[in-house]
């Protein structure tokens, strides 16, 4: 008794899967760097003690909420930027992988403005805590400032978003394209029983696609 034997995938099948997991791998590394960029935002970002003018002095743990305030917009916007890659044409997904480029340039700038002056970075927190406005008087009160990882988490984030953003752009012309009437190749030719009544769902759906239900040059979808 003879085995079945599996068939095996042909070349077109083997380019079409490569193509389709490259899609795939570029929207989910889009969604991960929004993703990282939230997670980030809602964390503490800096650790600052101030000295209050009445008397004393305060810890203070500022999130990315107060350190970055435009990290989210940023963030959400990598996330729908995903969502409309799923269905862009090759124009868009040039269009939107500058976009990822830019974007993640943005998220990187909110990070390192928070590792290179945390105190400025964290000044709504401050005034908040001291009710001193101004970034002379805010550098004033604060004796002691350390950044938190997060911040770093945010930054690869971004990183990953310029990745992305540069392979969606090599790589747009490889990814496939949404099925449609224009990506036939064969033509389809209608089989007519001259004696057998119209199918009006076929000639509904032929109908839909633009065609003429009378031509019998177009073959009825099985």
């Amino acid at each position: 008794m003879t085995q079945p034997t599996e068939a095996t995938p042909t070349e077109a099948e083997k380019i079409a899967k490569k193509r389709r997991g490259l899609k795939s791998r570029s929207l989910l590394l889009l969604i991960v760097a929004g993703g990282l960029g939230l997670l980030s935002w809602t964390q503490t970002w800096v650790n600052l003690t101030v000295n209050i003018p009445s008397g004393g002095s305060k810890d203070l743990a500022v999130n990315g909420t107060i350190a970055a305030p435009a990290l989210t917009a940023l963030a959400l916007c990598l996330i729908a930027l995903a969502a409309a890659l799923s269905i862009a044409g090759y124009v868009l997904r040039l269009l939107f992988g500058g976009l990822s480029v830019i974007l993640g340039l943005c998220i990187a700038l909110e990070g390192i403005l928070v590792l290179l002056n945390p105190g400025a970075s964290s000044g709504a927190a401050v005034t908040e805590a001291t009710g001193v406005a101004g970034p002379a008087s805010i550098a004033q009160v604060i004796t002691a400032s350390s950044v938190t990882f997060w911040p770093y988490v945010g930054l690869l984030g971004a990183a990953i978003a310029v990745f992305t953003g540069f392979v969606i752009i090599l790589t747009a012309k490889h990814w496939p394209g949404s099925a449609g009437r224009k990506y036939q190749t064969t033509p389809r030719v209608r089989v007519v029983d001259e004696n057998a009544m119209p199918d009006a769902i076929d000639s509904w759906d032929d109908l839909s696609r633009g065609e003429d239900p009378t031509d019998p040059t177009i073959a009825p979808k099985p």
